[in-house]
């Protein structure tokens, strides 16, 4: 029998701050779900792109927060204002419900090097 895990790390520290799991059929969302009263105001949320869920992003803006998530290719957000070079205002859709969210989109190319780990 698998486990699903998820964890809340300090990115300062390196270390957990609070952790959840369950069978491995558990979604990734229940999970989070119960560590959101974890996070507090300000907070900036690192999501593995296997959290892309609307939901999540919600609860952590219903708490003040914010989030990166790295973006599918396949997104297509609804540009809303242009901030600057790479940057801007979008609306992104839940496909289940068709519920909205105005986020700030910032582009961010990475090309790991090859030669370190």
């Amino acid at each position: 029998m698998g486990v699903e895990f998820c964890c809340l790390f300090s990115v300062f520290t390196r270390a957990p701050l609070a952790f959840a799991f369950g069978k491995s059929c558990t979604s990734d969302e229940r999970l989070f779900t119960s560590l959101v009263k974890r996070i507090h105001k300000g907070t900036v949320v690192l999501l593995d792109n296997g959290f892309y869920a609307f939901r999540i992003f919600e609860l952590i803006s219903d708490r003040s927060s914010h989030f990166i998530i790295p973006a599918s290719v396949s997104l297509k957000p609804r540009l809303i204002e242009k901030l600057g070079s790479g940057d801007y205002l979008a609306e992104i859709k839940d496909s289940k419900t068709k519920r909205t969210m105005i986020v700030r989109v910032i582009y961010v190319s990475y090309q790991p090097d090859n030669d370190r780990r």
